[in-house]
C-alpha cells in the first residue's frame, strides 16, 4: 500500500499493490480489503517480486548504467 505521494504507479499497474490516499481512514479500509483476501495478498506480492526483477534488479541496473556511460562516452 502506497500513497500518492511515494509517486510509484508501476506498483499499482503491476498489481503488486495498491495506491491509497493518505488519509488513516482510507489506510485502514484498504488494509481490512487487503487482509481479508489472502489469494490477492499472494498476487501482489508475486507480481511485486516479478515487477522487481524486471526493472530494478542488479542485472537490469548494471545493465542500464553501461549503455548510459556507453552512450555519453561516444
Amino acid at each position: 500500500m502506497l500513497s500518492p505521494a511515494c509517486n510509484f504507479p508501476e506498483v499499482e499497474r503491476a498489481d503488486a499493490g495498491v495506491i491509497v490516499e493518505n488519509d488513516p481512514a482510507a489506510m485502514a479500509a484498504a488494509k481490512r480489503t487487503l487482509l481479508a483476501d489472502r489469494a490477492r495478498l499472494r498476487a501482489m506480492g508475486e507480481a511485486g517480486r516479478r515487477l522487481a526483477a524486471a526493472h530494478y534488479s542488479w542485472d537490469v541496473i548494471t545493465d542500464q548504467l553501461i549503455a548510459l556511460y556507453a552512450k555519453v562516452a561516444v
